[in-house]
C-alpha cells in the first residue's frame, strides 16, 4: 500500500465515477441540517411579523367584541372569542407551515444536488458493523485529525452559545423595560427571538461550509494516484504500452511492405507493356 505523500497524480474521470458509483464522495451532513434550518428560520423571519400582526388583531377583535357584549354576557363573549379565534387559527397555521415546508423541500434538492454525483445517493447508516465497533480503528482516536476535528466543533459550539446569549440577553432587556402583556412588546420580542436564530443558523451554515471544504479537499486527496497506480489504470483500459508499440511497429512495416508490393506490381505490368 503506498502512502499519501506518494499520492501526487490527479484521479481520472473513470476512477471518480468508479468512487461515485460505490457512494465514496464528499458529503458533509452539517451542511445539510444547517441549510435546512437556515431556510425555514428565514422564512419564519420573513412571516413573523405579518403572521403576528394578523394574530394581534384578531385578538383585539375578540376583546373588542366581548366588551361590546358586556359583563352580565361574558360567558357568551367568551365563547365567541374562543371560537373565532380557533377558527382562524388553521389558516394562520398553513400560512407558517405550507412555506416552512416548502423550503425544506427545495433546499433539500439543492443541497442533495450540488453534494451528489447524478443519480447516486448517500446511505445514512454504514452497512458493515464494524463502523458500528468502538474499537474499530482506536488509533485514530488519538491522531491529529481528530483533535483537530474536535476543537473545530467546540468553537463552533461556543460561537452557537455567544450568539445565543446575546439574543437572550436582548430579550431579557426588552421583558424589563416594557409591559409584559402589551402587544408591541411581544412584535419586539418575536423580532428579536427570530432575528437570534437566523443568527444563530448563519454560524452553523457558516461552520458548515468551512467542514464542506475540509472534507472535499480531503476527498479529493484520498481519491489521488500514485504514478504507479495511474500506469495500471492506463495499461488496463489501453493495454501494455509495449504491446501497442510492437503492434504499431508492425504495422507500419506491414503497410510499408504493401506499398513496396504495390509498386513492384506497377513497374512489371509498365514493363511488360513495354
Amino acid at each position: 500500500m503506498s502512502s499519501g505523500a506518494e499520492r501526487t497524480v490527479n484521479p481520472s474521470r473513470s476512477r471518480l465515477q468508479k468512487a461515485a458509483e460505490e457512494g465514496y464522495f464528499a458529503h458533509s451532513s452539517d451542511f445539510v441540517l444547517s441549510a435546512v434550518m437556515l431556510s425555514s428560520f428565514a422564512t419564519l423571519y420573513i412571516y413573523a411579523d405579518t403572521l403576528m400582526a394578523k394574530f394581534s388583531e384578531i385578538m383585539r377583535s375578540a376583546f373588542d367584541f366581548q366588551m361590546l357584549l358586556g359583563t352580565e354576557n361574558q360567558k357568551v363573549g367568551s365563547g365567541v372569542m374562543l371560537e373565532e379565534i380557533f377558527g382562524s387559527l388553521p389558516m394562520i397555521v398553513v400560512q407558517i407551515v405550507g412555506p416552512v415546508l416548502l423550503m425544506i423541500l427545495l433546499t433539500s434538492v439543492a443541497c442533495s444536488w450540488l453534494q451528489s454525483p447524478r443519480g447516486i445517493r448517500v446511505d445514512v447508516f454504514p452497512l458493515r458493523s464494524g463502523t458500528w465497533n468502538p474499537l474499530h480503528q482506536w488509533r485514530n482516536l488519538f491522531s491529529l485529525k481528530t483533535t483537530g476535528r474536535l476543537c473545530f466543533q467546540v468553537v463552533r459550539l461556543c460561537m452557537v452559545v455567544w450568539v445565543f446569549m446575546n439574543g437572550f440577553q436582548s430579550i431579557v432587556a426588552e421583558v424589563g423595560e416594557k409591559a409584559v402583556f402589551g402587544f408591541e412588546r411581544k412584535f419586539e420580542l418575536i423580532h428579536v427571538a427570530t432575528t437570534t436564530i437566523f443568527q444563530v443558523c448563519l454560524v452553523i451554515l457558516t461552520f458548515a461550509v468551512l467542514d464542506g471544504i475540509y472534507r472535499r479537499l480531503t476527498w479529493w486527496n484520498s481519491m489521488k494516484m500514485t504514478p504507479q497506480e495511474s500506469k495500471d489504470e492506463y495499461r488496463e483500459k489501453y493495454g501494455d504500452p509495449r504491446l501497442r508499440n510492437r503492434r504499431r511497429r508492425f504495422h507500419h512495416v506491414l503497410r510499408d511492405s504493401l506499398i513496396r508490393k504495390s509498386q513492384y506490381s506497377r513497374t512489371s505490368l509498365e514493363r511488360g507493356s513495354q
